[in-house]
């Protein structure tokens, strides 16, 4: 009861109850779009640059953007760790908590009002 991923010890930790829990396709396709779309900020500059190198090139960007490329793959993969994982899926959490509340409350109202 409640433990919703068994692969990663570390999501675990935060995954102990029964509202914590994530669905495949939360913890597998949303929490890692959110970790991406944070890692883009973070890396914004670096992705500035790439773009850059790329506009007006099509098979010459595989040698031409080589060291552009690196730079984004490390920035983007040093902001796709783990801890930047379970950061998101608590976000993520708290959300879906705060919104459920939300809905919970409405449905109270509209029930007292009936």
């Amino acid at each position: 009861q409640g433990m919703a991923n068994t692969a990663g010890a570390s999501r675990d930790s935060i995954l102990e109850t029964d509202e914590n829990f994530l669905r495949h396709v939360e913890k597998d396709v949303v929490i890692p779009k959110m970790v991406k779309a944070a890692a883009k900020i973070a890396c914004a500059q670096v992705v500035k640059e790439f773009e850059d190198c790329c506009r007006g090139r099509f098979f010459s960007v595989v040698w031409a953007c080589r060291e552009q490329n690196t730079a984004l793959q490390e920035c983007m993969k040093a902001h796709f760790q783990e801890a930047d994982i379970e950061r998101e899926t608590k976000i993520f959490l708290a959300k879906r908590k705060e919104n459920l509340g939300r809905i919970h409350a409405e449905e109270t109202k509209k029930a007292a009002e009936h």
